[in-house]
């Protein structure tokens, strides 16, 4: 690192962009084992991560930069387990199907118990969408969400089932970009305030502790005229969390969960 001529902060500023020898030498321990046993070396990948954290006092972005390497194959970290037990009972509502469980982990189970649904077929209806009142396709990718046509014609949507669904209505979208860029044109075309004649609204907040609060309140809504909970795939909402009879007489998902590239 050439640091001649420069001030301190220039110093400084270029430091954090290279790795400490600590951080360089633990890399280099966990690649050395990763790839000294050719059995497992396609097992595992190196990602680069650079994301803004903050601002800085002159309003630049501070950055946050990691080196991860990635372990793509659950039957590694599950192999130690397995080996180490004698029995191992696995509960979830999300394992079936469960041959592909079972060879994503390659182990066989013995006994394998599938519950039924806790209701009835005449109970759940699903239904998909391709267009919207208007006519528009509902194509769900990045340059369709920057439409205003889209998210009219979705907002829209949006609208006609909170009209016919009582006590809680769900909505997922697939970033927290596109949920606070569809909520804002709500807003603005007036859509958001005939959702709110029928129902109380609500968003998902990236913050836990608002996020928490806002949960209390949802619930709540949920049991008196109803509400709406604007949330995203993989956020908090979508995880860990039983949105129980009239928490969810209606679940819309919009597009499908995968990781947006531009984000």
């Amino acid at each position: 690192l050439q640091t001649q001529n420069l001030t301190k902060a220039q110093i400084a500023e270029r430091r954090s962009r290279f790795l400490s020898r600590r951080a360089l030498s633990t890399l280099g321990a966990l690649i050395t084992g990763v790839w000294r046993s050719k059995k497992h070396e396609n097992s595992f990948r190196m990602a680069y991560v650079r994301k803004t954290m903050s601002k800085n006092i002159k309003g630049k972005d501070t950055w946050m930069e990691k080196v991860s390497l990635w372990c793509m194959d659950p039957s590694l970290a599950f192999g130690d387990l397995r080996d180490s037990c004698k029995s191992i009972i696995l509960t979830s509502g999300t394992l079936s199907p469960m041959a592909s469980f079972a060879s994503e982990l390659q182990t066989p189970f013995a006994h394998k118990i599938e519950a039924k649904h806790v209701i009835g077929d005449h109970q759940l209806l699903a239904m998909v969408f391709e267009s919207g009142p208007k006519g528009r396709q509902f194509l769900g990718n990045y340059q369709n969400q920057q439409s205003l046509q889209y998210q009219d014609d979705m907002a829209n949507g949006i609208l006609e089932v909170v009209k016919c669904t009582p006590a809680g209505v769900l909505v997922f979208v697939g970033s927290y970009t596109f949920m606070n860029r569809l909520i804002d044109r709500c807003e603005q075309t007036g859509v958001m305030d005939k959702i709110r004649e029928h129902k109380g609204v609500f968003q998902e907040s990236q913050d836990k502790k608002t996020f928490a609060t806002d949960m209390e309140h949802y619930t709540n809504a949920c049991k008196g005229r109803g509400a709406v909970l604007f949330a995203v795939f993989r956020g908090k909402a979508s995880e860990g969390i039983d949105f129980s009879d009239e928490q969810a007489r209606a679940v819309i998902l919009v597009g499908i969960p995968f990781s947006n590239y531009k984000e």
